[in-house]
């Protein structure tokens, strides 16, 4: 099935783990609602009698890292735009990624809340649809089957009448006529019977195919909606889990934090006013490759937000909209197109500002 291309199933059950100094114990609940289908909280449902609690162990230990020294000394950064992305990691959910970028030395993050709650996305709302889609393409591929074992059946009944009748008749012209007829006439039943059994066959590997795919994204979807714990890996692929510490209810933001580390952080500067003809950078990491940096100008600065012409792919969400001197002025959070993603069009980014007042007093 196309969608089973479409959706990555890959359960990162780790991502609900938080984060905390020594070996960690997760808990995390579930329990069937009314129509019978797991959800997933990490919150105990006291008033549900049949949740089940779900426990995992976390090998990460309280350590503290130093990525800003480790960073540096790995890369010696040449310009402030190599220093730049330093500070810019790939953050991972269970249905997706995105990045995000130091904006503290003691290990806050900034990233969109599209990242972390990946199930407010149009492609996650195209999945959901593109499921339905196949739901209802299996349900009429049953529908059709039906009627049609019933056509076969009356046709195999009129075939058997036909035949006695051909019995009944004189040896002759009339009968060698009527024994022809009948041999085409079953020859198209063995014909459309075989046709039947083989949709038979493919419909019950469709829907084989996604119960699976169904079951697969609804767990995958239901865990993205409560998870607080997700997987940052920085520029030289150091993989290590950040918490969630708040999802703004306006804009689509959200702050992580990773315990115990320093870190390469880029300063938000809200006094510099974006203008046409600007020249900005934009660093993230586009279709699942970390790291890369696009170029281009500010095109206008509109109520939605900054809009660019550097390349934005799906990916980039959440990374830093910079300056050539290495100072953010917003976070890249959109790619408008016509069409595909994939194709050309323009970004959108938040400006610094409003990151500032949403989260400035995490900055240190």
């Amino acid at each position: 099935m196309n969608l089973k291309r479409l959706i990555t199933v890959n359960l990162l059950i780790l991502i609900l783990l938080p984060c905390w100094q020594g070996k960690a114990i997760a808990e995390i609940y579930k329990y069937k609602d009314e129509s019978g289908r797991w959800q997933f909280t990490d919150k105990s449902p006291k008033d549900k009698e049949n949740a089940h609690t779900v426990s995992f162990k976390s090998s990460i230990r309280g350590n503290l890292s130093d990525y800003h020294k480790s960073l540096k000394e790995k890369y010696n950064p040449k310009n402030p735009l190599e220093t730049a992305t330093l500070a810019v990691v790939t953050v991972k959910s269970t249905i997706g990624s995105g990045s995000g970028f130091f904006i503290s030395g003691d290990c806050y993050l900034i990233t969109n809340k599209h990242v972390v709650r990946p199930t407010i996305t149009k492609s996650w709302k195209q999945s959901e649809k593109d499921i339905k889609n196949d739901k209802d393409n299996i349900k009429k591929a049953k529908q059709e089957i039906e009627e049609e074992e019933e056509r076969l059946k009356i046709n195999k009944r009129k075939l058997k009448e036909y035949s006695d009748y051909i019995d009944g008749l004189r040896p002759g012209s009339e009968k060698n006529k009527e024994e022809k007829e009948y041999q085409y006439r079953l020859r198209n039943y063995k014909r459309d019977t075989e046709k039947l059994d083989e949709k038979i066959v493919n419909t019950k590997k469709q829907g084989k195919e996604f119960r699976e795919t169904f079951n697969d994204f609804s767990m995958n979807s239901d865990i993205a909606n409560v998870a607080n714990s997700f997987e940052i890996i920085l520029k030289d692929n150091t993989k290590t889990r950040a918490q969630l510490i708040q999802i703004d209810k306006d804009e689509d933001l959200a702050l992580l934090k990773i315990d115990r580390c320093k870190a390469p952080f880029l300063t938000l500067n809200q006094t510099i006013q974006p203008h046409q003809g600007m020249n900005i950078y934009a660093i993230g990491s586009p279709l699942g490759r970390k790291d890369h940096v696009t170029a281009g100008i500010v095109t206008n600065i509109g109520e939605e937000g900054i809009n660019i012409d550097a390349q934005l792919l799906p990916g980039n969400s959440g990374g830093p909209l910079i300056t050539p001197k290495g100072e953010v002025i917003g976070v890249n959070t959109l790619k408008v197109s016509a069409g595909d993603p994939n194709s050309e069009g323009f970004g959108i980014a938040i400006p610094a500002k409003i990151i500032l007042k949403k989260y400035g007093r995490y900055i240190k």
